[in-house]
């Protein structure tokens, strides 16, 4: 009605970007010690291979906030689909950009970089 005031919807929530890096900008990136990597595999997984430095949070038991204070983490899985939960739950969390791994190991694996095997 005229002379009432506008009742404008409240702004959406921004989300926080979810990226994917390659496996060449990952290995760049770990190459020079700027990244934490975080694999959201399984146990039986992670006993098969995983990259170097990495650590150990299975998506099952995933707790964004086990990350507070932990800078430039990269994450991955096999593929990338659990990464990029897990990646949108910290981004969510954090209410910052998150970054992981596209392809996942496979993707790293298939360009010859190296992997961790027990």
């Amino acid at each position: 009605m005229a002379g009432e005031p506008s009742q404008a919807a409240p702004p959406a929530a921004a989300q926080a970007d979810v990226v994917t890096i390659t496996a060449q900008e990952l290995a760049a990136r770990v190459a020079a010690g700027t990244v934490t990597l975080v694999d959201v595999r399984t146990d039986a997984e992670w006993a098969e291979g995983y990259l170097e430095g990495a650590f150990h949070m299975p998506i099952a038991t995933f707790d964004p906030a086990a990350l507070d204070g932990v800078d430039n983490v990269v994450l991955y899985c096999k593929s990338s689909g659990r990464s990029a939960r897990a990646a949108r739950m910290l981004a969510d969390h954090r209410g910052s950009r998150v970054e992981h791994l596209e392809g996942g190991i496979t993707a790293w694996i298939d360009a010859g970089l190296p992997v961790v095997t027990p």
